[in-house]
């Protein structure tokens, strides 16, 4: 499979009104010599910015320019568990605002990374099909057949609508460091709930902006939920401070990133924040989102 660079010409431009678009890809994948530790975040940036690079350059001005510093249109999802030779395993990587009309660019990039080979012993593997979450559907690409359809993006309603009933405790899993700072200090210890929304709050705003695309939550509704936030209590945590190396690969210097993994449990009303911790799993939270951080789980329950 060989696709011509998809950039169009309305690529940067803003599409006012609209909500911003969301487009969730899962690559299934399958190792051939390709053996990886946990969190492989920064290696699988690095590689999926010079395969685009190389096939794909418009898509990657939009996703890897110094103009796109200012919010990034990606975030990518490595694989939660090791990757070793032999094995399927699956990569994520979730588009924004106009990033979504280059789906089939991008999936075909990270399949010539696989041919090009990735990280110090340059291991292979091969793209088995890619499909949009959460849709329900078959694979819009597979290997053995091609492009079946065209992968469409959705806004943000499709997960701010979910529903938990009468939830009084949630769980929330740290499946990736999370990178998030007090002011320019990092946090690096649990957090009240209030905090929680405070960012995911920020979160949106900040991809909003970047693509040019309109906010799904209007003021009174963000208002509210701080409010009610302020009622939910943090009530356990148990989290770990990690530290990530990454060579970069134009300086060639290495740096370390940093963040938290583990737990925090949380009681009170939660019910009224399904639907911003929904689209929270899928926007990913705090910074470094481009390399993999700020993956999280929730679980609802009721508790006398």
């Amino acid at each position: 499979m060989h696709l011509k660079d998809s950039v169009s010409e309305h690529a940067n431009v803003q599409v006012n009104g609209m909500h911003l678009r969301l487009l969730p890809l899962r690559l299934r994948l399958k190792s051939e010599t390709l053996a990886l530790d946990f969190f492989s975040g920064p290696l699988w940036r690095s590689g999926f910015g010079l395969a685009l690079k190389n096939h794909f350059p418009g898509v990657f001005d939009l996703l890897f320019a110094e103009h796109a510093r200012l919010g990034r249109l990606y975030a990518l999802q490595s694989p939660l568990a090791a990757v070793n030779p032999g094995e399927p395993f699956e990569l994520g990587l979730t588009l924004f605002g106009a990033a979504t009309e280059h789906a089939v660019a991008c999936t075909q990039a990270v399949a010539r990374l696989g041919e090009m080979g990735l990280g110090e012993h340059r291991g292979h593997y091969r793209l088995l099909d890619a499909r949009v979450a959460g849709s329900g559907s078959s694979p819009f690409l597979d290997a053995a057949s091609g492009l079946a359809a065209w992968p469409v993006a959705a806004g943000p309603e499709l997960w701010l609508e979910q529903s938990s009933g009468n939830a009084n405790l949630i769980r929330i899993d740290l499946r990736t460091p999370l990178c998030v700072k007090d002011g320019k200090v990092a946090c690096c210890g649990a957090f009240e709930f209030s905090q929680l929304v405070r960012r995911l709050h920020k979160r949106i705003a900040q991809l909003c902006e970047a693509a040019g695309e309109a906010s799904p939550l209007a003021r009174p509704l963000t208002e509210t939920q701080l409010r009610l936030a302020a009622d939910v209590r943090l009530m356990h945590s148990e989290l770990e401070w990690v530290q990530v190396k990454r060579q970069s690969s134009r300086s060639g210097q290495t740096m370390v990133l940093e963040g938290m993994t583990g737990h925090l449990i949380y009681r009170g009303d939660v019910a009224p924040f399904t639907g911003l911790l929904a689209l929270g799993k899928v926007l990913q939270l705090g910074a470094k989102t481009a390399f993999g951080f700020g993956r999280i789980d929730t679980h609802f329950s009721f508790e006398d």
